[in-house]
Order: structure tokens, then C-alpha cells, then sequence
């Protein structure tokens, strides 16, 4: 049965300021008529959408106006004057929604409505590939295990020339990009991964890891979720969920997810113990936190972490 994913995108004028426009000549040309619109994106449980769409204002022939993230993927805003302006949204795996915004000096309000795209409804994760693609896919694998970036960019280009909806080959490529520092291309490739198939749980597990490096701790939370649900023997991002989860204060569930890494990992995930130690001691319970600072530090060698969670153990120690 398929399920639309609603987007609702709540636009209301407000005086914001330190936001930077996008377009200098057109701030100039809109002077003391200048407002805001701030687009606040939620999808159809109420949550932040794992994609982040694109968005495209304009007004006439007047220049485009982007939207400017202001709390990490839920809200854009555009600077305008009153008028009625012409709102395009887009995401990977989606149809693309066109509507018709009226911006007066008491706001504005519009709801769209991305749909799936065909091609990305339950396509399998492992879908057959031609055997040339295959060909393609392997050797690119094997340059990027070798960190021969170069070869394997060669190779996986022609698999996504042949197979420019797999969502394997988007994922691999995506990976790529990022061991090759472009963090916004393999952004990309990888939420058009997930978008292809929902199944997809190692480009699920990457782009959380990828919006982690960026510290959009919430949209990674909500991301590696959803590939653990398909992949939960990942204790790495086990791992990272309960640092993202710590960043934002829920000190509960940063828990859970770091000594859940440990079970999994075992000695492998020893130096999640420092993470598990700073949600313990952020929870109160500094027993424990000193205790699994101790066990911490006899397994670790001496790095920045250990001389962190040295100064963590005496704090602790000292507040007893």
C-alpha cells in the first residue's frame, strides 16, 4: 500500500533579523517593504523529513530567492516584500510541487504535498544490476577499499551512467564524495539513495553519519533510526546515535544507544565508554560514571579523549 509523505510547510511573515539575503540588489530594491517568510517543514507525523527539499521563491521576473536553514533543516526563510510569489519544491524520489504564495503584512500560509516518485517505491535494495554494471560497481568497490579514489570515481561514473537509478550505485558514489571531502556532494547522492529505496539501510547509516559531521545532531539521530531498524548490528552508529542523541541533551537515550554499541561491539567499542560515561554523569548517577571512566582508561591509550575523560574522573571524584 503506498503511503504519501506529507510535507506541511507553514509560511508566516516575521521581523527576524541576522538572517543574510540571498540576493543583495533585491533586498536593496525591496528597502523598508523588506519582511520575512520562514518555511517550517514537518512531515506527516509531525517530524523533521528525512530529505531536506529544495526550495525556489521568486516573484515575476524578479531574482530567485533560496531559503536560508535557520534550525537545521526544519525552517528556510526568504526575505520579501508583500506580493504574491510563486513557491517550487523539491526532493529526491519526489514530484516536484508548484504553488502560488500571497504574502501580505499579516502573512502567509500554504501546505504542499510532495509525492513519491514511482521509481522509488519499494525498489529493492539489492535490485538486479546488468552485468556490466556489476563489473563496474566491483572494481569501483575495490579502488575505494584501496583508497584509490581516483579509479574508483572512474568506475563508479560509468556504473551511474548505466544505472543512474540504483540506489546501491548512488550510495557507493555518495561514499565516495565523502572520503573525497565533498561532504554537499555526497549529501546528494546519498539522500537520493535512501529516497530510491527505503530499504537501503547502509546509505541510511551513512547519511545520518554525514549530517552528524555536519552537527545536525536531530536530522542524524533521525536518520541512523531508521537504518539501524534495517541494519542493528551497526554498533558504529549505535555509537554515533547515542552521541547525537547526548548532544542534544537527551542524556536517557544517548545512554541506551552507547552501551548498546559496547554489547554489540564488545572490546571493539571499548572507547564508547567515555560517551556512556558522560550520559551517566549528565543523568546524576556518578558511581557509575566514575566506574565506567576507570574501566575506560585502562583500555584506552593516552589520546585527547583520555585526557578529557581524566579531567571528566576528577571532577566527578571532587563532587562526591
Amino acid at each position: 500500500m503506498h503511503v504519501r509523505t506529507i510535507l506541511s510547510f507553514a509560511i508566516i511573515v516575521s521581523a527576524l533579523s541576522l538572517v543574510v539575503c540571498p540576493d543583495k540588489n533585491a533586498a536593496q530594491q525591496l528597502g523598508d517593504s523588506a519582511t520575512w517568510i520562514v518555511v517550517v517543514v514537518r512531515d506527516a507525523t509531525g517530524s523533521s523529513v528525512t530529505i531536506k527539499p529544495t526550495f525556489e521563491l521568486t516573484a515575476g521576473s524578479r531574482s530567485t530567492y533560496r531559503g536560508v536553514p535557520i534550525q537545521k533543516g526544519e525552517e528556510w526563510m526568504f526575505q520579501v516584500g508583500t506580493g504574491t510569489y510563486s513557491l517550487v519544491v523539491s526532493a529526491p524520489g519526489y514530484k516536484t510541487e508548484r504553488r502560488a504564495v500571497i504574502v501580505t503584512d499579516v502573512g502567509a500560509h500554504v501546505e504542499v504535498t510532495l509525492e513519491a516518485e514511482k521509481s522509488a517505491r519499494g525498489a529493492p535494495g539489492s535490485s538486479i544490476l546488468a552485468p556490466k554494471v556489476l563489473e563496474e560497481v566491483k572494481k569501483g568497490k575495490e579502488a575505494m577499499s584501496a583508497k584509490r579514489f581516483d579509479e574508483a570515481k572512474s568506475h563508479l561514473e560509468k556504473a551511474l551512467q548505466l544505472a543512474p537509478v540504483s540506489s546501491e550505485v548512488n550510495y557507493l558514489y555518495g561514499l565516495l564524495q565523502y572520503y573525497q571531502g565533498n561532504r554537499q556532494s555526497a549529501s546528494e547522492y546519498l539522500e537520493k539513495a535512501v529516497s530510491l529505496d527505503r530499504r537501503n539501510g547502509s546509505a541510511f547509516l551513512a547519511l545520518g553519519n554525514l549530517y552528524y559531521q555536519e552537527k545536525d545532531y536531530k536530522h542524524a539521530a533521525e536518520v541512523i533510526e531508521q537504518g539501524l531498524a534495517l541494519e542493528p548490528r551497526a554498533w558504529r552508529s549505535e555509537a554515533v546515535l547515542g552521541s547525537s542523541y547526548y548532544q542534544q541533551a537527551a542524556y536517557e537515550k544517548g545512554r541506551e544507544h552507547a552501551q548498546k554499541a559496547m554489547d554489540i561491539g564488545k572490546e571493539e567499542a571499548s572507547s564508547t565508554g567515555f560517551l556512556l560515561a558522560k550520559c551517566l554523569a549528565a543523568l546524576g548517577r556518578k558511581e557509575e560514571a566514575i566506574e565506567t571512566l576507570r574501566v575506560f582508561l585502562k583500555s584506552q591509550p593516552p589520546s585527547t579523549m583520555t585526557n578529557s575523560a581524566q579531567d571528566l574522573l576528577k571532577q566527578l571524584q571532587e563532587a562526591r
